[in-house]
């Protein structure tokens, strides 16, 4: 028996060759031109954008870089440059720590003082100009302004230092207390007592508000009676005939506990000092 035929293969299209059409049998494929055309010139195309492209980069980049060592030189001399004092008996040192490249210096006090040069370095071998300058002795509060000059010859702008001769000298002997606090106590042998030095701290003591100290041990509670700082005197922390800088203890001691509070309030660690060995001190 014959299967019976589905209606709904009559809606289906029928693919049929070349030779089943009538009148095509001899009739050629045609030749695919515009496949053959896309393809072509993408042998060329490719290379070109590439190259076209890193040379857009390149440019770029390179403007770029332009842009930024002009805005990078131009921050440079607007940077303020860092300045500490240093007191000395001879007065206040100035050290200025300059951009990479600067080839002068020059600073004035007040907003009318004449503009001094620092003129070029003395160190061997060092280029550049002097980072360091001598302020007057006894030179009171003021305004210390400077301004330096380029690798490219560009003078930077007018900084701003304020002075204040009480704060610095504090800070000053602050740092010196703080870089070397090995010489804090000293101990010297004297008969049958031992004498423990606060010399260092007493030359050093318009950095401080205050000294305690323990022995053996004992919690750093016991004051240790400074003289007054002067400030404005050409040398404040000159040790006068009648300035005590030390205290007579026992022999046996072997300890002594130091605490400082300095100006600001600020306590620094409680520091611990041995007594050298009998016979060595």
């Amino acid at each position: 028996m014959a299967t019976p035929k589905d209606p709904a293969d009559d809606a289906l299209p029928v693919r049929r060759t070349r030779a089943q059409v009538p009148g095509l049998e001899h009739v050629a494929a045609p030749v695919p031109v515009q496949a053959q055309q896309v393809r072509s010139p993408r042998r060329w195309r490719t290379p070109v954008a590439l190259a076209l492209c890193a040379l857009i980069v390149s440019v770029a980049l390179l403007l770029l870089g332009r842009e930024l060592s002009v805005d990078m030189a131009s921050a440079t001399r607007s940077d303020k440059p860092p300045v500490s004092f240093a007191a000395s008996n001879a007065g206040f040192i100035v050290n200025v720590t300059l951009p990479v490249g600067a080839t002068a210096l020059r600073y004035r006090l007040g907003d009318l003082g004449a503009w001094t040069d620092t003129g070029a370095s003395q160190q061997p071998g060092q280029r550049g100009p002097q980072t360091w300058f001598m302020l007057p002795p006894g030179q009171g509060a003021t305004s210390l302004q400077l301004s330096f000059t380029d690798e490219d010859g560009q003078a930077s702008p007018v900084h701003a230092y304020p002075f204040e001769p009480e704060r610095e000298l504090a800070q000053s002997m602050r740092r010196n207390l703080e870089q070397f606090p090995s010489g804090w106590v000293a101990f010297r042998a004297w008969g049958d007592k031992t004498l423990i030095y606060f010399t260092m701290l007493v030359t050093n003591r318009c950095a401080l508000r205050e000294i305690r100290y323990g022995l053996d041990g004992a919690p750093p509670t016991t004051p240790f009676e400074i003289e007054r700082c002067v400030p404005g005197a050409a040398m404040p922390g000159a040790i006068g005939t009648h300035t005590r800088v030390h205290i007579e203890v026992p022999r046996s001691t072997r300890t002594v506990r130091v605490e400082l509070t300095y100006f600001d309030g600020a306590r620094s660690e409680a520091r611990t000092f041995q007594a050298p060995p009998e016979g060595q001190y």
